[in-house]
Parts: C-alpha cells; sequence; structure tokens
C-alpha cells in the first residue's frame, strides 16, 4: 500500500563520479545528502530546485572520496547546517573546526526535524562509509551508492524504502574491454569494496522486488566511461525477462553532470486519485 501523510520531495542534483548530491526536503527542513560540488554550485542549485524553501538542516556524507565531499565544509559553515556522517569519515575529511559536526555511529540513529536518519555501513574502500535510510512521516527513502556488494546490512535498510536510491555503477564487459584503466584500477572498481555492476543491482531489485509496498527506483552513480543510462535500464529489464516477471516498480536513471529525475509525494497523492 502506499504511504498516506506527509510531504516529501527529493530531487538528484549529480549523481557521478565526478560529483553527487541529493536533495530531500519536507515543509519544515531540508537535507543534502553528499555534496559533491562546489558550495557555490551548491546554494545555487539548491535555491533553484528547493521547492518548499525550507531551510537546510543537515548534510549527510556518505563517505570521505571528493565526488561527495567538495562543498560540504563551506557549504555547512555557510549555512550553519550540520555535518554528519561517520566519525571515520569526518576524520577523513579534514575540516576546520568552525562547521558543526555531527558523528553519526553506523546502526545509530538521529533525529532532525522531521526527519529520522538510520546510517548503515556499506562496502567500499573508504575510512567508514555509510549508506541512509531516512523515514519522513510514512515515507521511507533508501540511499546507497558506492559499494562494492549488496550486504545484509545494505539488504535489511532498503528492503521496506518507497524511493530507492542505488548504485549501478558499470557494466563489466565495458570495464574489462576499457583501455585507459590499469588492471589494478579495474580490480579495484569490480572488487567486494569497490562499485556495483549493473547485474549486481538488478540481482538485488529482484530480491527488493518481493516487498509488497509500492516502490521507486532511481539507478545512481553510473560510471561515465563503463556505463551509459539506456545499458543499465536494458540490464535490469532483461534481468526481469529472464525472470518472465514484469518490472514491479517505477525505473529511473539519476544523471551524472545536471539535476534530473525527482520524486514528490504530492504528485503521488494526485496519481492515485485519479485512480
Amino acid at each position: 500500500m502506499i504511504a498516506t501523510s506527509g510531504a516529501l520531495r527529493v530531487k538528484s542534483l549529480a549523481s557521478g563520479s565526478s560529483a553527487n548530491a541529493l536533495l530531500v526536503e519536507s515543509p519544515s527542513a531540508t537535507l543534502l545528502v553528499d555534496a559533491g560540488l562546489s558550495a557555490r554550485q551548491l546554494s545555487a542549485l539548491i535555491r533553484e530546485h528547493c521547492v518548499f524553501q525550507s531551510p537546510l538542516a543537515a548534510i549527510l556524507i556518505t563517505h570521505e572520496h571528493s565526488d561527495h565531499i567538495t562543498g560540504a565544509d563551506v557549504l555547512a559553515r555557510q549555512t550553519g547546517a550540520s555535518l554528519i556522517a561517520t566519525a571515520g569519515t569526518l576524520g577523513a575529511m579534514r575540516i576546520g573546526a568552525k562547521a558543526d559536526q555531527q558523528p553519526l555511529c553506523p546502526g545509530s540513529v538521529r533525529t532532525v526535524g522531521p526527519f529520522e536518519i538510520y546510517s548503515f555501513p556499506v562496502p567500499h574502500d573508504a575510512a567508514e562509509p555509510v549508506g541512509y535510510h531516512i523515514a519522513c512521516g510514512d515515507w521511507r527513502i533508501g540511499i546507497a551508492t558506492d559499494l562494492g556488494h549488496c550486504s545484509v546490512h545494505v539488504r535489511e535498510a532498503l528492503r521496506d524504502t518507497h524511493l530507492t536510491v542505488i548504485e549501478a555503477n558499470h557494466d563489466r564487459g565495458r570495464l574489462a574491454a576499457n583501455r585507459d584503466y590499469s588492471a589494478m584500477l579495474k580490480k579495484r572498481i569490480s572488487g567486494d569494496h569497490g562499485h556495483l555492476a549493473n547485474e549486481q543491482t538488478a540481482e538485488l531489485l529482484q530480491e527488493l522486488a518481493e516487498a509488497s509496498h509500492d516502490r521507486w527506483v532511481w539507478l545512481a552513480h553510473l560510471s561515465q566511461e563503463n556505463n551509459r543510462p539506456s545499458i543499465a535500464l536494458a540490464a535490469i529489464h532483461r534481468h526481469f525477462n529472464l525472470l518472465h516477471r514484469t518490472l514491479p516498480f517505477d525505473l529511473r536513471v539519476a544523471e551524472r553532470d545536471r539535476p534530473s529525475v525527482e520524486w514528490d509525494t504530492r504528485s503521488l497523492f494526485r496519481q492515485r486519485q485519479l485512480f
């Protein structure tokens, strides 16, 4: 059944190896998940795309790689938003003391305004990387990018989410054939602490499809060199076709270098009222 309470909107501002930023907003508070663009770019994008114009309450960081943190410190100081991440990530970021830093251990919950934020560990080659499960009213969002395999923690955290943002980083054939990548880099990307291949994402989505509630899925963090939106989408559809199953959720791709997909519970209400 579809959830029935609370207005919530999610907008992808950027998703890929060059930059990542995801806007999560309610009428009373806004969150930013990762801040891989400059603070100036992020400020402009938030002003342009934040429908509710609610204050930026927190910036959630998944891990310390530059495509996730470039503007985090400056934006936090400019807006007064808290920086929330694991202690390992905050330490690896080496940010100044002026920003409000709030460590959140993997497996812990933090309440920020109307949001209940649960941090779960993901397997990636960073200091202490995590994904986030964000609840607001009856709605639940799961975000897991930059992970080498779908661990038990990842599967459990994403199982009950309405909007699932999951990495589909590379096509295995394109990665293997990439002459610009060294053998060591290919091994890192395809390893258990690297990035998900399209087929791994499809297998996870097959498992998540067993849930009885409505679900929307965004494929995220696609590699510019080793994947394409059309290839990732085709891989998911092919997987379900081989199972003789119709895709049981709405499936879209978060684009790499520009604002793209959005999910707005107010439009979901209107769509449901048409039936």
